[in-house]
């Protein structure tokens, strides 16, 4: 059995990087939270082969149970995640993986006062090399923590305890902005406890509440905001605003403003908006809601002109037709369209791959999921340097626990590469990402020995 360093099978969402294309067949690597030795294992399949090969098992405490994270890709090349739970105090861990040898390594096991615990958001390397996250629980007020991990020293160090006061249980992951300083939200505290805006500027080690949110303006914010190329920062809440279906926000660094751009009303504008909204190629952002836009109430795309601050509903989702309640965040190809996932809808009820194309606003159903092919697909997809899309399903497939999945936009044809299983791994629910080494990593939330989810990796060109 292959020799790695301590290893951890986790309850994932999913991540996966994609390897460029080569003569050899295409092998997956992954890894799962369950199974082996009752911890977890490492294991290896090859593409069009339905034999799984354990490479190994883990022992002892690694970390388990990731929940709401995306990979951070270091300048090592190296990349760094969370875990819910696991580690020696049960309270979660930050990871390091390795892909050039397959490696996994606990770097910090969260402990409750001293380090936080139970983190749900992921990790960010800012301008100084040194990754920047937050725990969701523990610190000093079993608040949350926002804490540094210098990646040259190997030492951890608490920033700040989150406090009613200042926001608790933070959410999504923190950006590191054009002035250097990081912002992120927390989903409850405050002055009205539904959740804060903050600052914390690496300079002088200083946290700032920048907006308390309340229930008139937007509040309960789950995703991080993103710096759009006019410097000001942009974001959703899921609740509150004058229907209290949620707002999109504008922050204006500059001047330490507050506005709400959009108040979603759902059948009118859409409702409950999950996940970052995107900026594309033509300046607009982009997002969807869950709920909304239309008398069907299934969601919808929708676009904001920064400029103008206009909002403009452009395709809502209608059940069978084009998938309903999208939960994911879209993507921008390389042609240009955004492409993206219905939980549900569809031909099957099971969900929906989409496309949308901004030049004329045309909301196309590329694939109707099924128990065959995938099924309650949570996370976004992704387009690898063989531009090709990648993408996990949460449920479906032959063991009914998840598939990965590609989708060629080139020829319109889509592939189940992988169906996830008990043993290995099962119930992805996040998205995949796309590392320096052209491979794929992800997650999954169950399934493995011990029954606690799996960290994979797809590997086009072993």
């Amino acid at each position: 059995m292959k020799k790695i360093n301590t290893l951890s099978v986790f309850f994932a969402l999913c991540f996966l990087v994609i390897q460029p294309f080569k003569a050899q067949s295409p092998a997956l690597w992954g890894l799962t939270a369950n199974g082996g030795d009752g911890l977890g294992s490492l294991f290896s399949i090859n593409t069009g082969s339905t034999a799984i090969s354990s490479q190994y098992n883990f022992q002892g405490y690694p970390g388990n149970a990731p929940q709401y994270v995306k990979l951070c890709q270091a300048t090592n090349g190296k990349l760094y995640g969370t875990t819910r739970l696991g580690g020696i105090n049960n309270l979660g861990t930050l990871f390091e993986y390795n892909p050039a040898n397959n490696s996994y390594s606990v770097l910090v096991d969260f402990d409750g006062t001293t380090k936080g615990s139970n983190p749900q958001s992921s990790v960010i390397q800012a301008s100084n090399g040194k990754l920047y996250g937050m725990a969701q629980l523990g610190g000093a007020n079993n608040a949350g923590v926002l804490f540094e991990y210098n990646l040259a020293t190997s030492t951890y160090t608490k920033l700040f305890d989150m406090a009613i006061a200042t926001g608790q249980q933070p959410f999504g992951s923190v950006i590191e902005a054009s002035n250097g300083r990081l912002y992120g939200v927390n989903r409850t505290g405050g002055a009205n406890n539904v959740g804060t805006l903050f600052e914390y500027n690496l300079s002088n080690s200083t946290y700032s509440v920048m907006t308390n949110f309340i229930s008139a303006t937007g509040s309960l914010p789950q995703a991080a905001p993103i710096q759009a190329s006019n410097g000001k920062l942009y974001g959703t809440t899921i609740n509150g605003g004058s229907s209290n279906n949620g707002v999109i926000y504008e922050y204006n660094i500059s001047t330490s403003t507050y506005s709400v751009i959009v108040n979603f009303t759902s059948a009118v504008t859409g409702g409950q908006s999950f996940g970052s909204l995107l900026e594309a190629t033509n300046g607009n952002l982009f997002g969807i809601t869950a709920t909304g836009g239309s008398t069907a109430n299934a969601g919808a795309i929708f676009g904001i002109n920064p400029t103008t601050n206009s909002y403009s509903l452009l395709a809502a989702f209608v059940g069978s037709v084009s998938g309903a309640n999208p939960q994911a965040g879209l993507i921008q190809a390389s042609n240009g369209k955004l492409y993206g996932t219905a939980r549900i809808g569809g031909a099957n009820n099971l969900g929906t791959l989409y496309e949308f194309d901004i030049t004329g606003n045309t909301l196309t159903k590329l694939v109707d999921f099924s128990s065959a092919n995938g099924t309650l697909p949570l996370g976004a997809v992704m387009q690898s340097t063989n531009g090709l899309l990648y993408g996990v399903t949460s449920a479906g497939g032959t063991q009914s626990v998840g598939v990965l999945y590609e989708y060629n936009i080139s020829l319109s044809t889509f592939s189940k590469e992988f169906d996830f299983n008990s043993s290995n791994g099962g119930f992805p629910n996040g998205s995949l990402l796309h590392a320096a080494n052209d491979k794929l990593y992800g997650m999954t939330s169950a399934g493995g020995t011990a029954t606690a989810g799996v960290i994979f990796e797809y590997d086009m060109d072993f």
